[in-house]
């Protein structure tokens, strides 16, 4: 086996650039680090979302079967804070919509009746993973 010398020029121009002896002797310069950081960040991110799709059931706000087919293309329900006197509330509310014009698909809140939201509030039966 040949010996190495600390006088082999890659190693001295690798010292000289910046790099320790070992980086440059198992070729783990800055491009390897990052190809090896983007890797890793890669890795996490499929990590997080296989996880979101084992525990979907979980996470999601809603049943997957629950639909509005009585709304179609209903906008999202806005939370408010201020009714429609101008009155604050401590509590967040949400209005229901109504169907205007249905060509055009528009909507216009009711705002003679407020719906108060909850927090932890019980809803749909699930199993997990199951």
């Amino acid at each position: 086996m040949p010996k190495v010398e600390a006088t082999d020029s890659s190693l001295l121009a690798a010292e000289q650039a910046g790099e320790s002896r070992v980086a440059a002797r198992f070729g783990l310069g800055g491009r390897a680090l990052r190809r090896r950081a983007r890797f890793y960040a890669g890795l996490a991110i499929l990590c997080i979302f296989y996880t979101a799709a084992i525990f979907a059931e979980l996470l999601a706000p809603y049943d997957y079967r629950a639909q509005s087919r009585g709304e179609p293309f209903a906008p999202p329900s806005a939370i408010r804070f201020r009714d429609a006197q101008g009155d604050w509330h401590v509590r967040p509310f949400i209005y229901t919509r109504r169907l205007v014009d249905p060509l055009e698909r528009r909507y216009a809140e009711q705002t003679e009746r407020a719906f108060p939201l909850e927090l932890f509030a019980r809803g749909y039966q699930y199993r997990l993973l199951g």
